[in-house]
C-alpha cells in the first residue's frame, strides 16, 4: 500500500496533489508538482512559498516552512572567506617579495624557497582538509603539525639539494622561515581562523610600503625587520592553534594517501611555473609571477562563486540536461574570469614597472594560459576529484617544459591540446551539477 507524505501548513493545502512517501529528493517532489500543473505564480499566489522548488523543499520535510521571498538565487555562502583567503595570499607573497628583493638572492634560492612552501603548504593543508572531512578537525591538526616539521625539515636541505650555489645560514634560515609560514597559513585556513593572520599581514604591509617608496638606507632594513615580525606573528597564530588540538602525531597511511595528490598537483604546477619564468626576458619574470599570483587569488572566490552557481542549477533547473548545460558554462565563465584577471594584472605591473619590451603580448599570453590550467586544476581539486587535478597539472607541465625548447611551438600546438583536455575533464565533472554543488 502507498504511503502518503502528511503535508505542513500551507496555504490552499487541499489543492495539492498527493505524494508518495517515496519521493527521493525534492527535485524528485518538485518534478512531480510540476507534472500535476503545479506553477510557480501558483506555489506564490496559493502556498505562499517563493516557487514549486520552495514549495517541494517544505514538503519533502527539508524546510519547516515556505519562505515568502521572490526568485531563488545562487547564495555564496563562502565568498567573503575566500576573499580573505585571497588577500592572504596576495599579502603574504607581497612581503615575500619585498623581502627577497632586498637581499638580493640568487635565482637558484629564490625558486627552492618558493617550491619548497608551495608544495609543502599543499602537504600540509591536504592532510588536515581530508581528516576535517572526515569530522575530525583535532585530529587533523595534529597530523597537518607534524607534516609541517617535516616540511621544515625538507626546507632545511631544499637550498643545498636545488639551488646551485653553496647555501649559507642566512639562506636556510629564510627557507625554513618561508616554509614555516606556509605551514601555518595552510593550517589557520584549513581551521577558518584568518581573521588575524590577514590583519597581521596587512599591517606588516604598512612600514613595507613606505620603505620601499621612501628609498632610504633604512628602507632595507625596515622591509626585512617588517616582514620577519608578520611572519613570525602568524607563525604564532598557528602555534596557539595547534596547542588545544593536542600534541602532534604522525600521518597515518590514510593521511599520506590524501596527501599524494595535493603534494603532485604543486609540483606539477611549480614546474611549470618556473619553467615559463625561463621562456620571458628577464624584464617580463616579475609581471608573470604577479599575475600568476593574482590569478591564483582570483581562483578561490571564482570557485566559491561558481559552486554557488550549480547549487542553483541543480535546485531550479529540473531536468538534468539543462542544468548541466547551465553548469558547463559556469565552469566556462569561472575560468575565463580568472584567466582575465591574471593577464590583466601582467599588463597593469608592465605599466607601473615600465618593464615593457617588445614581446611583452607573448608574456601575457603566458600569465592567462598557466593562470587557465591551475585554475581548472584547482576547481577539479575544490569539487573533490584529486587525481584529475594532478591530471590538469600535468598537462600544464607537458605545456611548459617543452616550450624551454621552443616557446612559439608549445603555444601553438601544445597549449591548445592542454587547455582543450584540463577544460574536459572539468566540464566532465560538472556535468551533473548535484555532484559537486
Amino acid at each position: 500500500m502507498t504511503a502518503v507524505r502528511p503535508i505542513p501548513a500551507l496555504h490552499d493545502a487541499a489543492s495539492l496533489p498527493e505524494l508518495p512517501g517515496g519521493a527521493v529528493d525534492e527535485l524528485e517532489v518538485a518534478a512531480r508538482l510540476e507534472a500535476s500543473g503545479l506553477s510557480d505564480r501558483s506555489a506564490r499566489s496559493r502556498h505562499g512559498a517563493a516557487d514549486v522548488f520552495a514549495l517541494a523543499a517544505v514538503l519533502h520535510g527539508s524546510r519547516s516552512e515556505p519562505r515568502p521571498e521572490g526568485r531563488r538565487r545562487p547564495t555564496p555562502s563562502g565568498l567573503l572567506d575566500s576573499l580573505r583567503r585571497a588577500l592572504l595570499l596576495v599579502g603574504g607573497v607581497l612581503l615575500a617579495a619585498a623581502a627577497l628583493d632586498v637581499m638580493n638572492l640568487s635565482t637558484g634560492l629564490v625558486w627552492s624557497v618558493g617550491v619548497t612552501g608551495w608544495v609543502g603548504g599543499q602537504f600540509v593543508s591536504s592532510i588536515a582538509w581530508s581528516r576535517l572531512g572526515r569530522g575530525q578537525g583535532p585530529e587533523g591538526l595534529r597530523r597537518a603539525a607534524s607534516a609541517a616539521l617535516l616540511v621544515m625539515v625538507v626546507a632545511a636541505l631544499a637550498p643545498a639539494l636545488l639551488s646551485v650555489s653553496t647555501p649559507g645560514a642566512a639562506s636556510t634560515l629564510l627557507c625554513l622561515v618561508w616554509a614555516a609560514y606556509a605551514s601555518a597559513v595552510s593550517l589557520l585556513v584549513c581551521a577558518d581562523r584568518t581573521n588575524a593572520a590577514l590583519a597581521t599581514v596587512l599591517v606588516g604591509l604598512v612600514p613595507v610600503s613606505v620603505a620601499l617608496a621612501a628609498g632610504q638606507a633604512w628602507s632595507a632594513a625596515t622591509i626585512l625587520i617588517s616582514a620577519a615580525a608578520a611572519a613570525g606573528a602568524v607563525i604564532v597564530l598557528a602555534v596557539r592553534l595547534l596547542r588545544t588540538a593536542g600534541r602532534p602525531a604522525l600521518p597515518e597511511r590514510s593521511d599520506w594517501r590524501a596527501s599524494a595528490p595535493a603534494a603532485a598537483q604543486a609540483a606539477f604546477l611549480a614546474a611549470s611555473l618556473l619553467a615559463l619564468l625561463q621562456t620571458v626576458p628577464v624584464e617580463s619574470t616579475t609581471p608573470l609571477v604577479v599575475a600568476s599570483v593574482v590569478g591564483a587569488a582570483a581562483a578561490d572566490p571564482a570557485i566559491v562563486l561558481l559552486r554557488a552557481r550549480l547549487r542553483w542549477s541543480a535546485a531550479r533547473l529540473y531536468r538534468l540536461s539543462a542544468a548541466a548545460r547551465s553548469a558547463r558554462r559556469a565552469a566556462v565563465m569561472a575560468a575565463a574570469g580568472t584567466t582575465l584577471a591574471s593577464a590583466l594584472a601582467a599588463v597593469t605591473v608592465f605599466l607601473v614597472l615600465r618593464a615593457g619590451t617588445p614581446d611583452w603580448p607573448a608574456t601575457v599570453v603566458t600569465a592567462a594560459a598557466f593562470t587557465a590550467l591551475a585554475t581548472t586544476s584547482a576547481a577539479l581539486t575544490a569539487f573533490g576529484a584529486p587525481w584529475r587535478a594532478v591530471l590538469a597539472a600535468a598537462l600544464t607541465a607537458a605545456y611548459a617544459l617543452p616550450a624551454l625548447l621552443s616557446a612559439t611551438l608549445a603555444t601553438a600546438v601544445l597549449l591548445p591540446v592542454a587547455l582543450v583536455g584540463a577544460v574536459t575533464l572539468l566540464l566532465y565533472r560538472v556535468s551533473d551539477p548535484r555532484v559537486v554543488a
